[in-house]
């Protein structure tokens, strides 16, 4: 089971928590707890986008393969 770190409400796995503070994060000049919570609040602001997105991407799919069915053989 991977370990997990709690990032503000972000549940985290430790080996990506690890990358992010050892490898990613020095040099940058931005603090770990600010990249957590840009990433946070990225993820609540365009997560609602984002699953409009994928319905209307189901939807359009839906209507290609309707139209592709019912053209079958002709």
């Amino acid at each position: 089971m991977t370990d997990r770190i709690q990032r503000g409400s972000l549940q985290v796995a430790a080996q990506l928590d690890a990358l992010v503070a050892e490898q990613i994060i020095p040099g940058t000049g931005v603090d770990v707890d600010q990249f957590w919570a840009g990433l946070e609040a990225c993820l609540a602001e365009l997560g609602p986008v984002n699953k409009a997105l994928l319905a209307k991407r189901d939807t359009l799919q839906q209507q290609i393969d309707d139209y592709h069915n019912e053209r079958k053989g002709q």
